[in-house]
């Protein structure tokens, strides 16, 4: 919104909460948290598909996930809340079954809504790629066929006598940080084009120092 009306609310309501005026329009600012949201699934989905590559690469239990994440989390470049938080979920044991981890319980499916697949129309409408953040969307649209992936894996197993490439783990676990860390550098830089690009076609005059922080 304008600049001057900002600096006369930031007064009551920075003491409690991390604000910036990202650009002249208000339209600018719900523009940005929905780009905000659709970034923040794209990182997810980049650090779940990682852990899936511990699991099913280097045939880590699920504690060794957590310990990974953990060291990761106490200085590794993607330090972060997701990352912290996701540590925890893979030590967490099932209280109800009494078997195995929470992460075992969890179905793998999740539903959609309008904001989910909002960034990527978007993103064809204005003519900017993005393909890091789509490719999560059409995760989730996987996640959603749960019934064909069941029947398709009892069809399209590994092949008999196949065996897991053999790797190092703390190699593999060095290298998978960065590509997940490089991932979600693409993630942001495509949250970024497209909110340039709507900025241009509003006239919003975004400020994306503001944005960033």
């Amino acid at each position: 919104g304008p600049e001057d009306a900002y600096e006369q609310l930031s007064l009551y309501v920075s003491p409690f909460a991390l604000i910036g005026h990202v650009g002249s329009s208000a339209a600018c600012a719900h523009y940005a948290r929905m780009v905000q949201r659709a970034v923040e699934f794209g990182m997810a989905q980049c650090l779940a598909e990682g852990c899936d590559l511990l699991k099913k690469a280097a045939l880590y239990e699920n504690q060794d996930v957590g310990r990974t994440l953990t060291k990761w989390q106490e200085g590794g470049m993607i330090s972060s809340y997701l990352v912290e938080i996701s540590s925890k979920i893979y030590y967490k044991r099932d209280g109800i079954t009494k078997k195995g981890h929470v992460i075992d319980h969890i179905v793998d499916s999740i539903d959609l809504n309008g904001s989910d697949t909002w960034f990527s129309l978007e993103a064809t409408k204005l003519g900017v790629p993005a393909p890091t953040i789509t490719a999560a969307l059409e995760a989730r649209f996987l996640s959603n066929m749960k019934e064909e992936r069941v029947d398709a894996s009892s069809i399209l197993g590994a092949p008999e006598g196949a065996d897991t490439p053999s790797v190092m783990k703390d190699q593999i676990s060095e290298d998978l940080q960065g590509a997940i860390y490089s991932a979600w550098t693409c993630v942001v830089a495509e949250g970024l084009s497209i909110f340039v690009a709507a900025a241009e076609v509003g006239q919003w005059e975004v400020n994306l120092v503001q944005c960033l922080r």
